[in-house]
Formats: C-alpha cells, structure tokens, sequence
C-alpha cells in the first residue's frame, strides 16, 4: 500500500513536471523589479502617483518613482506593456481588465501581475456625508456582500479569462520565488529508492535461485 501511494505520487508529480510549460519571468515581486532595468509607468493623477511622489527618500518606493514616468497616455502604456516594452502600476481592478483583454484576444497570457502589491492597504470606498445614517446601513450590506464572495462573483462575472493569467506557472531561476514546479532533481530521491529496490529484489531472486538448485 505504502508503495502503491508513493509511485502514484510521485508518477502524478512526474507527468505534471513533463507537462507543466515553462515560463521564464523576469521579475515576480517589486524587490526583483527593482533590480531589472525594465522602465515603469505610472498614471498621472493616480493613488500609486501621489503614494510614490512622497515616499522617504532611498526607499523602495522612491526607487520606484525615480524609473518611472508619470503621464497620463494610458492607451499607449498598454501597448508597450503587451511588447513587452515596459511594466505599469495601476489598481487591482485595472490590471485584472488587462489580464481578461490580454487573454481575450490572444488566447494566451501576454501579462501577467506581481506577487505583491504596492497599495494593498487601498480600497474602493463609497463617501458619505459627516454623520449620515446611511452609512452604518451602506457598511452593513457591502459587508455581507463581501463575506459571501458576491463581490468577487460578480467582478470576475465581468472579466471571465482574467482568472487564466492570475497565476503563471514558470521555472524557477535564481531566488525568485521558493514557489516552483517540480525539476527532474526533486526526484532524485524516489529514483535512488526505486533502483535500490530493483537491487535487493534482484539480489534476493539470485540467492532463491541458486539455493533452490
């Protein structure tokens, strides 16, 4: 049974490794885009704007800001993003309109998103006057709409083929990620155990034979 578990396991694992495409990206994190020489867009006016704008010097995001360039030509920044030309900040929503056109047009993923976010304290909020009573009532309902995974059925409703390019599959290379697919030397292991197997089953089948005769 042990055995049985195992070779399954591993067999499973082994035809995923031989299936699974590989895709080299160049950078899966802002940390690692900060080391690529890949430029930046930034739409002016934006959240990502004004939050990088007043970052600490020699930060992170003052890194960010320095590669980058601020206007307001979003039309021709897509493009370039689908060259390949150069990578954009924009909202959660944003990007996950891009993945969905992306996909829609092409039939396969052209972009994809980082790991992280820079803004993931943000949100969409709806604003109210100072002590309006709708306001608990309003809170109330986007809550449960929330908890239930309404909100997130009917976004993705919209944007279908977003969900192909929400997770890429690729090789791993260097300490992008500790997240990769299986490589022929994960299975060093099970192969070592498998031939040694075969050994003593062979040994024994020998020492059988000859005190048989």
């Amino acid at each position: 049974m042990v055995a049985l578990i195992i070779s399954t396991v591993y067999r499973s694992n082994l035809k995923a490794m031989l299936i699974l495409p590989k895709v080299n990206l160049p950078f899966t994190t802002v940390s690692e885009f900060l080391q690529t020489d890949i430029p930046l867009h930034i739409i002016e006016g934006s959240l990502a704007d004004h939050y990088t704008k007043d970052a600490e010097p020699n930060s992170p995001i003052a890194r960010l800001r320095a590669k980058a360039m601020v206007n307001t030509d979003i039309v021709d920044a897509i493009r370039q993003v689908y060259m390949g030309e150069l990578t954009g900040i924009s909202s959660f929503l944003g990007q996950t309109r891009l993945l969905h056109d992306s996909f829609t047009k092409s039939g396969y993923c052209g972009v994809y998103q980082s790991l992280d976010g820079l803004l993931g304290g943000t949100s969409i909020a709806l604003g109210f006057p100072k002590g309006s009573p709708l306001r608990p009532k309003v809170d109330r309902m986007i809550r449960g709409l929330r908890e239930f995974g309404i909100l997130n059925h009917l976004l993705f409703l919209q944007v279908p083929n977003a969900t192909n390019c929400r997770i890429v599959s690729r090789s791993s290379s260097g300490n992008l990620s500790e997240l990769r697919p299986l490589e022929l030397k994960d299975f060093y292991g099970v192969f070592s155990l498998y031939a040694g197997g075969i050994v003593l089953a062979s040994m024994t089948f020998a020492v059988e034979a000859i005190v048989k005769k």
